[in-house]
């Protein structure tokens, strides 16, 4: 389904302490270029470059946003950014106008972040936070199951009445999931449902789930174990997948994110409300994992590099297998490089 084959790296071992040389010069390669096309444009790699036309805001090709679903917007840029320019949210350059030709409706310039506010992640400290955390949480027995990229699992996260309580508020408007295809001429995202996800979502939207005393200390938890404001937080999306219901490979890096003043998502901390009586694992193929569901458990990776983390780390694409008996409950927490809420509240997110 992609547009071009991916180069393959070496694959590495992966326990506690295991590293891969490969990523890891990868990764200095890319914090290079990051900083060189910094110093010389003023925004991170993507988008057009000084001297380029900008891109057509069209895709030449149907299946572009299954591919940017996919990762591929990244994984293959120059491709990608080409032929699927709408889904990869690249019509306009992402450097931000000035104040005076700024528009007041395109929700990705009526905010400004605050220049003195830190990151979520400064380059280099990804494994600090990521080792921190095993060590300093063991009552929620966690499992290294890679450190290249990181992924940790924590069995008893949740208790069985904070997962029935964040699905019971959280699941009120449940329908059927939809993909990003591209932003429109007010900084929204543009739906589209697709067979690559064909489970049912909700968002904690409403006042009763986010101030919730038992959503509450769940959000409080994961801010401790991953050194996170919860002002960086997106709202709990709630899913729920059905026997034969499933969301094909895909990555959680929102290519349009960087357009915004939180930035992309930094973490994926993905919580399981439900045992599965068969089927619905979460699989990463570049991996070489799966995390089978279990009612309290949690898994936690990263989108981005360690080394960049305004850059995407294509590694940890993703799959939710199919369910084969039972109903999957879950919840995903995405974690952004800045403050989303406050952009939020004021009308200034997708």
């Amino acid at each position: 389904m992609v547009p071009r084959p991916k180069p393959k790296l070496a694959k590495a071992k992966r326990g506690v302490l295991g590293v891969s040389t490969a990523h890891a010069m990868l990764g200095i390669v890319a914090a290079v270029v990051a900083v060189y096309v910094f110093a010389q444009t003023g925004s991170s790699a993507g988008g057009n470059q000084p001297g380029e036309p900008p891109a057509r805001c069209a895709d030449a090709d149907s299946n572009c946003p299954e591919w940017a679903q996919q990762g591929e917007c990244n994984i293959n840029r120059a491709y990608m950014h080409r032929r699927c320019a709408l889904s990869c949210g690249i019509c306009v350059d992402h450097t931000r106008p000035s104040a005076s030709a700024r528009s007041t409706t395109d929700r990705r310039f009526m905010c400004e972040r605050d220049p003195a506010e830190r990151p979520t992640l400064a380059p280099g400290t990804m494994g600090q936070v990521f080792r921190e955390a095993v060590a300093n949480f063991p009552q929620y027995a966690p499992t290294v199951h890679s450190t290249d990229p990181w992924v940790v699992t924590f069995d008893n996260l949740l208790s069985p009445a904070e997962a029935q309580r964040l699905f019971e508020l959280g699941a009120k408007t449940l329908e059927r999931s939809a993909s990003v295809a591209g932003l429109d001429s007010t900084g929204n995202f543009k739906k589209a449902v697709s067979d690559v996800r064909t489970s049912a979502n909700s968002w904690c939207l409403d006042a009763d789930c986010s101030t919730d005393p038992l959503v509450r200390q769940v959000t409080a938890r994961i801010a401790s174990i991953t050194q996170s404001d919860p002002k960086a937080f997106e709202l709990y999306q709630v899913l729920r997948y059905h026997p034969g219901e499933y969301y094909r490979v895909h990555h959680d890096w929102v290519d349009a994110h960087t357009q915004f003043p939180f930035g992309p998502r930094v973490f994926t901390f993905f919580l399981y409300l439900s045992d599965v009586t068969e089927g619905g694992g979460t699989s990463f193929p570049e991996l070489n994992i799966t995390v089978m569901p279990k009612l309290g458990r949690a898994l936690w990776w990263p989108s981005v590099l360690e080394s960049a983390p305004d850059m995407q780390d294509g590694r940890t694409t993703h799959e939710a297998q199919p369910v084969v008996a039972g109903t999957k409950k879950a919840a995903n927490v995405w974690i952004h490089l800045f403050d989303f809420m406050t952009p939020y509240s004021k009308g200034c997110a997708p």
